[in-house]
């Protein structure tokens, strides 16, 4: 595992005496904090590309994460949630949609390990804007977790005169990064047909907030 941690992060990784992040695609990130590592969000940024971003689902198994601290249940934040936690043993923090789901998907694997799931809402509650409480590590404060709402179209944007979110691809990366594994291709197909893939469900909405000493993160 260490020898994973400094070949991936680099030394010093998880330098208790700091907080560091590294991006790993779309809102995932991987965080060490106070000798503790762990991920928000759980995805490899794979589909009809591959190796675009260069930290993928194996490597985040061989960082072996405490704990993943998932935002909602769509694929592209949860898809291998299962993955990791069932190879890992890693806790699992989210809605029962991303917690039912990743049950499901760790037991297609062809060996995995018991994982815990703290279920910290649903669809339907708490209400947004509602606050709790989590003890997750004894020499860490709790963190706090913020029933949020999803990012969405405004029409009164349109009508003062913004522009529209259009997603524009960049059809050329999609050809330099084709991706040809017929496994790798089903296994994001599936993902996309799970509860919380590309339609509601998204088992809630949730953002996570770590304090380590006068540090804050959201």
């Amino acid at each position: 595992m260490q020898a994973a941690r400094e070949r991936i992060l680099g030394a010093d990784a998880a330098d208790p005496a700091t907080v560091k992040l590294w991006w790993d695609g779309v809102s995932g990130f991987i965080v060490a904090a106070s000798g503790h590592l762990f991920l928000f969000d759980a995805w490899e940024s794979i589909g009809l590309q591959k190796d675009e971003v260069p930290i993928g689902r194996e490597e985040l198994v061989a960082l072996r994460p405490e704990a993943i601290f998932v935002g909602h249940g769509h694929f592209d934040h949860a898809a291998d949630a299962g993955y990791i936690a069932g190879q890992t043993g890693a806790a699992l923090i989210g809605s029962r949609t991303v917690c039912t789901t990743a049950r499901a998907r760790a037991a297609r694997l062809e060996a995995s390990v018991p994982f815990a799931c703290l279920v910290v809402g649903d669809g339907d509650t708490p209400p947004p804007g509602a606050v709790q409480s989590l003890h997750v590590w004894q020499d860490l404060p709790p963190l706090q977790v913020i029933r949020h709402v999803h990012s969405t179209a405004d029409p009164a944007d349109l009508l003062s005169g913004g522009l529209p979110l259009i997603y524009r691809p960049e059809l050329l990366r999609y050809v330099e990064h084709l991706n040809t594994d017929p496994r790798e291709l089903a296994m994001f197909a599936a993902s996309l047909l799970d509860d919380g893939g590309v339609s509601e469900p998204t088992g809630g909405i949730w953002a996570y907030q770590l304090r380590v000493g006068d540090f804050s993160l959201l």
